[in-house]
């Protein structure tokens, strides 16, 4: 009875929707077997169209085991009476692409500011344990993880589909929505305006209705939301209009960035892990979450919840300003790179503008706390700098610097030279910090290279054989074997089987901060808590050794130039592309540690 009331009402929805596409919003049409099999609502429980459910009878859909009735109503059509044609309601609707109400609007300009990124915002596929906050989890559930300004040539970013999603409404709101996870958003019924639980046995034109009805509940700036058992979860993308979607993904058969642990490597590929696609390819047949049996399919719009929420100011300045405008602020000195006392810093701003017409920013920035100011901008009062115009021609990119000197004072030693401070047309912009520490000068670069081409003839293995290495380049220093360093570096966390850098150490000194990790370390507190999630060779400088730890096996390194590193171990040089692989394989070590002997001096 109740399966032919409900084909009854789906027919009248389906009239109505086929009539006029233009109209208001249509509820989504009532999900048969959500009430009876997945559920087991009783007589008062809403369904998920938001209605309430009336008198269930136990025959609705066939046998109370969840097998399909034989029984057909009278006025479901047969395969022979054809199935609609979806009504696109992009392609009829007239106000479609002309007007976004302005929380729409600053939705969608967050995504695109995040596609932007391309290459700079990877994909995580890391399989951390969650029982422990502090483990290296890069994208953590219900935390602001990127902006989009953070990812740049030299800090890349890492998000997955629903952080990238959490991150877009935080970036645009400042706001919360305790919903990181497609489970999350499966069961955050209040922000839904559509819910339809798949069952795997609708007819293809059950199937039409819901498609349907799907595509006429979407606005710009809707969350999409698939879950189903899988082990890969579900996914959740965000409706931007015309037809048109923006989520994060690890398109593996394409080639995507991948940050995971589990692989010993981080796949970053010359593809980013935000892109675009149509809202109809979810209807296409080898869809992965195309009427999958026991999944879900959402509508989520979180203002529906929070209708107080306002646009922040970084966000409004994004929409006024910085629409197809990409930014990006560097320095001199990349992550791992310190810089000494007396030795200039250079920040630089990249701007390039994708508009068809010029563009005119405004630029501030800060000399940091333990620097004097060198050079640089239109004005200067005080620490603060101020360019009062930049034109950025349409489709071409500029840049602007200014440079500033480590003041002369030991104490800086350790501490950090701050790499935030800037706007770029009201939108803060920022580079990572940069350490300030000893470091080999360019001539003794030069001759710790030279001295390790005669490596593979040394008899020294090991740490030794780097100590071998500093002599014959006049440099003089003194570290423990590869074993005894690491025991001295990581401790054991508590009773668990991870590990944690000892801050009491007596090498902690020689560690490059921020440069260390890997599968079973967990982060510190020093460094505030920052750590790398990738070595690459222009992080690092000529000297510096690099050790790790995997079960009972240790490795050691010493890095030589770009392109050349040597196996202390084995004393065999490494060329090219090995160079990299090696350096991104410490990433899914138990442990690993940059190490700077300089730094100690």
């Amino acid at each position: 009875m109740r399966r032919y009331l409900t084909l009854m009402l789906a027919l009248l929805l389906a009239l109505a929707v086929f009539a006029g596409c233009g109209e208001a919003q249509q509820d989504p049409p009532e999900n048969k077997d959500t009430l009876q099999d997945n559920a087991q609502q009783d007589d008062s429980t809403p369904t998920p169209d938001g209605t309430q459910s009336g008198e269930q009878d136990d025959t609705q859909n066939g046998a109370q085991d969840g097998t399909q009735s034989d029984t057909q109503t009278p006025d479901e059509p047969t395969a022979d009476d054809g199935i609609p044609e979806l009504v696109i309601p992009w392609e009829h609707d007239p106000l479609n692409g002309s007007y976004i109400s302005p929380e729409a609007e600053a939705i969608v300009t967050v995504a695109k500011s995040y596609l932007a990124r391309e290459v700079w915002l990877q994909y995580d596929c890391s399989r951390l344990m969650k029982d422990l906050s502090g483990v290296a989890k890069v994208t953590r559930p219900q935390y602001h993880t990127n902006s989009p300004e953070d990812c740049t040539s030299q800090n890349t970013g890492y998000t997955n589909c629903s952080a990238f999603t959490y991150d877009v409404f935080w970036e645009a709101f400042g706001l919360d929505i305790k919903a990181s996870g497609t489970n999350a958003l499966r069961d955050a019924v209040d922000m839904h305006v559509f819910t339809y639980y798949i069952t795997g046995r609708e007819t293809a034109y059950e199937r039409r209705l819901v498609e349907q009805n799907f595509l006429n509940s979407l606005q710009q700036g809707d969350i999409i939301a698939c879950d189903h058992p899988s082990p890969d979860g579900g996914h959740a993308l965000i409706y931007i209009g015309d037809g048109m979607m923006i989520d994060s993904a690890y398109f593996s058969s394409k080639g995507g960035g991948n940050y995971d642990h589990s692989s010993n490597h981080d796949r970053t590929e010359v593809n980013g892990s935000v892109r675009t696609r149509e809202v109809l390819s979810f209807f296409e047949e080898d869809n992965y979450y195309y009427f999958w049996d026991e999944a879900c399919w959402s509508v989520v719009r979180p203002l529906k919840k929070y209708t107080d929420a306002k646009i922040t100011y970084k966000t409004q300045a994004r929409v006024e300003n910085l629409k197809d405008i990409y930014v990006e602020k560097l320095s001199s000195h990349a992550l791992g790179q310190s810089a000494d006392l007396g030795e200039e810093i250079t920040f630089s701003f990249y701007i390039r503008n994708d508009r068809t017409t010029d563009a005119s920013l405004k630029l501030t920035a800060q000399v940091p706390l333990g620097t004097e100011y060198v050079s640089g901008g239109d004005s200067t009062v005080g620490r603060s700098i101020k360019w009062d115009s930049v034109t950025v021609p349409a489709g071409d990119d500029v840049t602007v610097s200014y440079t500033v000197r480590v003041e002369n004072d030991p104490a800086l030693y350790g501490t950090a030279i701050s790499g935030e401070g800037s706007a770029v047309g009201g939108v803060d912009v920022r580079c990572r910090d940069i350490y300030v520490g000893r470091h080999l000068n360019v001539h003794q670069t030069y001759a710790v290279a030279a001295a390790a081409t005669d490596a593979p003839s040394m008899t020294e293995r090991g740490i030794a054989l780097a100590d071998k290495v500093y002599t014959a380049a006049g440099v003089e220093f003194e570290l423990p074997e590869t074993e005894t360093l690491l025991n001295s570096l990581f401790k054991q966390y508590e009773s668990s089987t991870h590990y944690e850098l000892n801050a009491d150490s007596e090498y902690i000194d020689m560690v490059v901060p921020v440069m260390y990790g890997g599968y079973l370390c967990l982060s510190s507190e020093l460094y505030a808590g920052e750590r790398t999630y990738g070595i690459f060779s222009n992080q690092i400088y000529a000297g510096d050794i690099l050790i790790a730890r995997e079960k009972t096996n240790t490795y050691a390194y010493m890095m030589l130039d770009s392109n050349r590193i040597l196996n202390l171990k084995s004393g065999k040089l490494i060329y090219g592309a090995d160079t990299k692989e090696t350096l991104l394989s410490l990433i899914g070590r138990d442990v690993f540690a940059v190490i700077r002997p300089s730094a100690s001096n």
